[in-house]
């Protein structure tokens, strides 16, 4: 049986996290993980291995630039989606860090619904056990390979 794709939510506004949370999971139906700063999410992230991270860049305790290069680093997290989320408009260093989206604040709610959906999509693998392990690509009767 496969596992349910996860989502890791990173924002020290306690506001925004909140509804960040409950959007994904009552708009998306997608379990949850919520940390409130840098070292929290990473734990988190460790142990859960989410498909997608929500994560703010300016966070306590560890930014989300060094979130983001540990999570491309570490083989249990090395696939998830990682979207960053920031008033900075600094994409090009979100983007060297190792993450894959860049949505900018103030958030839309329509724009995270989307980004989200397009990355659990991105993200769903074949295979992909009830331990968190991705799956090995699926190579069919004519030769081509499934991810």
């Amino acid at each position: 049986m496969a596992r349910e794709q996860v989502v890791l939510v990173v924002e020290d506004d306690e506001d925004i996290r909140r509804l960040l949370v409950e959007l994904v999971a009552d708009e998306l139906g997608a379990p949850v993980v919520a940390a409130r700063d840098g070292q929290e999410a990473l734990d988190r992230a460790y142990v859960h291995r989410p498909d997608v991270v929500l994560l703010d860049l300016m966070l306590p305790k560890t930014d989300g630039y060094e979130v983001a290069r540990r999570l491309r680093a570490d083989r249990g997290t090395r696939r998830s989606w990682i979207v960053a989320v920031t008033a900075l408009g600094d994409g090009e260093q979100a983007y060297a860090s190792g993450c894959d989206q860049l949505l900018l604040k103030p958030l839309e709610v329509d724009d995270v619904l989307l980004c989200v959906r397009a990355a659990l999509v991105r993200t769903r693998r074949p295979g992909r056990g009830a331990s968190g392990e991705p799956g090995r690509p699926q190579t069919r009767a004519d030769g081509a390979t499934d991810r």
